[in-house]
C-alpha cells in the first residue's frame, strides 16, 4: 500500500528551491479541469509567496506529486 503525505508549497520551495519546483510543476496535468492545471502551473507559487493562498500537494513515498487532481488549495479571504 502506498504511503502519502501532504506538503505545503512554501515548504517545497524551501526544500528544493523555486526553480526546481517550477520545473516539477510544469509536468502537472489535470485534463478533467484545465483551470486547476493552469493555476498550479502558472500561479500557485506566486499566490503562496504573496500569502493569497497556500497549495498543499499529496505526494507519494517517492516524493512525486500524485495523481494530478490530488491537491488542496486554501485561500485567505479578507
Amino acid at each position: 500500500m502506498k504511503q502519502f503525505e501532504t506538503i505545503n508549497i512554501l515548504d517545497m520551495i524551501g526544500a528544493i528551491g523555486e526553480t526546481k519546483l517550477k520545473q516539477r510543476l510544469s509536468d502537472f496535468s489535470c485534463p478533467v479541469n484545465p483551470e486547476i492545471e493552469h493555476f498550479v502551473v502558472d500561479h500557485a507559487i506566486d499566490f503562496a509567496k504573496k500569502k493569497l493562498s497556500v497549495t498543499y500537494f499529496v505526494i507519494d513515498e517517492r516524493y512525486s506529486i500524485s495523481d494530478s487532481a490530488k491537491y488542496i488549495q486554501l485561500f485567505n479571504f479578507f
